[in-house]
């Protein structure tokens, strides 16, 4: 009985401390790490904010692996950074296909090398209700939004495994959060996507017992991407492709958790990853409740 008190006490210690430093770094944020020479996959890499993000961390020295299912919109995007100096690889790619993604990681490592940093940032959005959605759409939907992130970490995640290091970035959506009329498939998806990432944060530490591995997992509000043609928002206006991809490299390069876009929308989802990550990890570590690996097949 005393030790769980002293247990307890330690937790709301860490509570204080962890809200002190999260309130520290805002107004003294962490320095940005290199990305120099760090090969650095990107999915959905061919327009939008994928290019953008693409050119902004080709511009720090990153050696760019550029996947999309369109061969040209890829082509032009390695084009860009071929034409400022940067260095890019391109590989047209279905990340819904596992097989094609197993081969062409191999490929990867080949031609290019051990990936550091992997970037899950291909998405669709179909907008449509419920029962007006096909159930291609609503499969496809799922398949790129989530399932495509099992078939990639399934991919990468043994060699960061390996050195203890390396960065995985989820291109998420507050829609990971809430729902939305017109969003099901969507919502859905990037609930998954989010939920994926929570969970394989824990599955590093307690079952892999790795460290260095970081991960961010991006959560924007509606962006003006092309992929929603008709929109509203009382308040809060539609984002930028430029402020998601600089928001993206920069939280990825300063080692954040979570980032929400705009910053405001991390509290109207109950703050998580606005100030109480790491007390949210101990204090599930604190509980100590999980499952043991299952023996049926």
């Amino acid at each position: 009985m005393i030790g769980i008190v002293f247990e307890v006490l330690v937790l709301f210690s860490k509570l204080i401390f962890y809200n002190v430093m999260a309130l520290y770094r805002k107004f003294v944020p962490l320095p940005q790490k290199s990305v120099n020479g760090s090969i650095t996959l990107l999915t959905g890499a061919g327009h939008g904010i994928g290019r953008l993000t693409a050119l902004k961390l080709a511009r720090k020295g990153a050696i760019m692996v550029l996947w999309d299912i369109n061969q040209k919109g890829n082509e032009e995007t390695a084009a860009q950074i071929k034409a400022e100096g940067g260095t890019a690889y391109t590989y047209t790619v279905n990340v819904t296909d596992k097989e094609m993604v197993k081969e062409t990681a191999k490929k990867v490592r080949s031609e290019v090398g051990v990936v550091n940093i992997l970037i899950n940032n291909a998405g669709i959005l179909m907008g449509q209700s419920l029962l007006d959605l096909t159930d291609d759409q609503i499969l496809r939907t799922m398949n790129v939004n989530a399932i495509a992130h099992f078939w990639t970490l399934r991919a990468f995640l043994p060699d960061m495994l390996e050195a203890d290091n390396g960065h995985i970035v989820t291109i998420a959506s507050v829609a990971g959060y809430t729902g939305s009329a017109y969003l099901t498939d969507y919502t859905a998806s990037k609930f998954a996507a989010r939920g994926f990432d929570d969970a394989l944060e824990f599955e590093l530490i307690q079952v892999y017992k790795k460290k260095g591995i970081r991960q961010t997992v991006v959560n924007p509000f509606y962006v003006n991407t092309g992929l929603i043609d008709r929109y509203y928002s009382r308040f809060i206006p539609t984002l930028k492709e430029e402020e998601v991809a600089e928001a993206i490299v920069d939280g990825m390069l300063r080692n954040k958790r979570h980032i929400f876009l705009p910053s405001i929308m991390g509290y109207f989802m109950g703050q998580k990853g606005t100030n109480v990550h790491e007390f949210n990890m101990a204090a599930f570590e604190f509980m100590d409740s999980g499952i043991k690996p299952q023996t049926r097949s």
